[in-house]
């Protein structure tokens, strides 16, 4: 038997209900919050009716912790940083985070949201937290199965599902990345080549997805109790019964713990139902101009997906000249150039794409490809900080695109999460102190959604979807 066909036997094998309510009801008893560092907005994918904030204050953790919220989020954005800064700034709030806890003698969990198909800062921010934290956790956890993006994990092995088929992330072009890329799909493999050898096998304690299936809860709290204090957990999952089975037995099990997950296992250990996905009435934000959709993301995943928006033709495409940008002799008369060209059209009532030239520019070495992303974002955010006008809707493409207009354009300090215009795809509510007060922000992941995503989420906006 092929790993596709075992992969779709486990699941359509898996039970079809969920275990939130337990859940839920182990973490009260617990009485602690879930503090969901992401590093990059696009965390909030799974969740609803929560809320985010922009920067790890003392001043806001203390107010969240005071309020006895059971899970929050905190926007780092790290992702756009290289890794020493990445963990300075992990290290800041963390000890902001200590600062608040023994002000409000409220306890908590940090789960650092950073998969992106296993890219991302590790293990920089997860030894940041654990050299700060008072009370060393016992456990570490690496769970980055995405159920709403078809990444899976078994056999202690990542693979996302691409065109149908299920293949091995490290044969993805996410594995290619210039900043963040890899070798090995194998998590206990990444591990060890993450960490430069530290982690081998030794070191971690793996739960195929056999014996999550043929355990009870308290078997799995017994084999996680047994786990040596330091110890990786790792658990496989191919639909949110295997997560949540695995997350009420660490749970249960008051093993302390730091994870490094994606946004499925939030949802999952947050004892987050979900909810119907946001209607058009929900989404609607009367401006009496176009909307505004901004693409930075340049994976290939994105690019299907505005060559579609394109095709339909309801929405005015604008293409941003990554070279011309980057070797312009003046950078501000091009960014007005852009600003009035855009402002023209919606205040004509015209809905704009707006989006980055597809070639990739790559540099020398890492920290370059960091700039060169970081000035592309930069004009990205000033761009839209720099409108005079209020567009009808604001869809932002690309995990730095969406946190750099959120901080910088916007000037977001809190966030409420809405829910979803489509699986995987967040919406918040702006705070009363942003640009746009009480705009519903669409959050658009590079690399979720078919090629046909983009467009759907425009046209629910637009109130134009028959179903």
């Amino acid at each position: 038997m092929s790993i596709q066909q075992e992969i779709e036997n486990w699941i359509n094998e898996s039970p079809g209900y969920r275990l939130s309510s337990d859940i839920r009801e182990a973490n009260k008893k617990l009485n602690r919050s879930l503090v969901v560092l992401d590093d990059d907005p696009t965390g909030t994918q799974t969740v609803h009716d929560l809320p985010v904030i922009t920067s790890g204050d003392v001043e806001q953790l203390t107010e969240l912790f005071r309020e006895k919220y059971p899970l929050f989020y905190v926007l780092t954005n790290s992702r756009s940083l290289d890794g020493e800064d990445a963990a300075k700034l992990i290290t800041t709030i963390a000890h902001n985070l200590r600062t608040a806890s023994v002000e409000t003698g409220r306890d908590y969990n940090v789960v650092l949201r950073s998969d992106s198909t296993l890219r991302g800062h590790h293990p920089e921010e997860m030894d940041a937290i654990l050299d700060v934290i008072e009370k060393v956790p016992d456990l570490k956890v690496l769970h980055p199965a995405f159920i709403e993006g078809g990444r899976l994990t078994f056999n202690s092995t990542h693979y996302a599902k691409e065109d149908g088929q299920f293949i091995p992330c490290s044969e993805t072009e996410y594995a290619q990345d210039a900043t963040f890329g890899y070798k090995s799909s194998h998590l206990v493999e990444w591990l060890n080549e993450k960490t430069g050898g530290d982690v081998t096998d030794t070191r971690v304690t793996c739960f195929p997805i056999n014996v999550i299936r043929n355990n009870s809860i308290q078997d799995l709290v017994l084999k996680i109790i047994d786990a040596d204090k330091g110890n990786y957990l790792i658990a496989d999952a191919v639909s949110y019964h295997d997560i949540d089975k695995f997350a009420l037995a660490l749970l249960k099990s008051n093993r302390s713990f730091v994870a490094r997950t994606a946004a499925s296992f939030v949802a999952s250990i947050g004892g987050i139902e979900q909810r119907s996905l946001l209607t058009h009435a929900e989404l609607a934000y009367k401006s009496g101009n176009g909307g505004l959709i901004i693409a930075g993301s340049y994976v290939d995943k994105t690019t299907r997906q505005i060559n579609k928006v394109i095709e339909q033709g309801d929405v005015k495409p604008m293409v941003i000249d990554v070279k011309r940008l980057l070797q312009h002799h003046d950078p501000q008369t091009f960014l007005i150039e852009w600003v009035d060209s855009i402002q023209t059209e919606i205040q004509n009532n015209q809905d704009l794409l707006v989006y980055t030239s597809r070639e990739v520019i790559i540099a020398d070495n890492a920290k370059e490809n960091l700039d060169i992303g970081n000035k592309i974002s930069t004009f990205i955010s000033d761009l839209v900080g720099t409108l005079t006008v209020t567009p009808s809707f604001l869809i932002a493409k690309g995990g730095i695109t969406s946190s750099d207009i959120a901080t910088k354009s916007l000037n977001v300090k809190k966030a409420q999460v809405m829910g979803q215009i489509i699986p995987g795809i967040p919406v918040w509510k702006l705070g009363k102190e942003s640009k746009y007060p009480g705009m519903p922000y669409i959050i658009f992941p590079g690399n979720v959604g078919g090629d046909e995503a983009l467009l759907t989420a425009i046209r629910r906006i637009k109130g134009k979807l028959t179903k």
